[in-house]
């Protein structure tokens, strides 16, 4: 199964983690692909950032602050379906 998910702290990685061990695919989104723990757990994975809601089976929201969960909706909506929401 191909899986986003929307979030890159701890349960964000833990979850993708065990989805990969499980034999799935696994693109992580997240608002700051520089940092750090982000680059480590793409580069350990194989993964690419930034593409967690185009083209997946199933799609996780583990972002906590309502803003950023916010901001996630509107660009999957516009990365999935080529459309501008405010």
């Amino acid at each position: 199964m191909k899986i986003g998910i929307l979030g890159s702290g701890d349960v964000g990685r833990r979850l993708g983690d065990g989805f990969i061990e499980l034999g799935h695919m696994v693109k992580s989104g997240t608002r700051d692909p520089s940092k750090g723990e982000v680059v480590q757990w793409v580069s350990n994975h194989g993964g690419e950032e930034g593409k967690a809601a185009k083209s997946q089976q199933l799609i996780l929201m583990t972002a906590i602050n309502l803003s950023v969960i916010i901001k996630n909706i509107r660009s999957s909506v516009r990365s999935i379906y080529n459309y501008y929401c405010e």
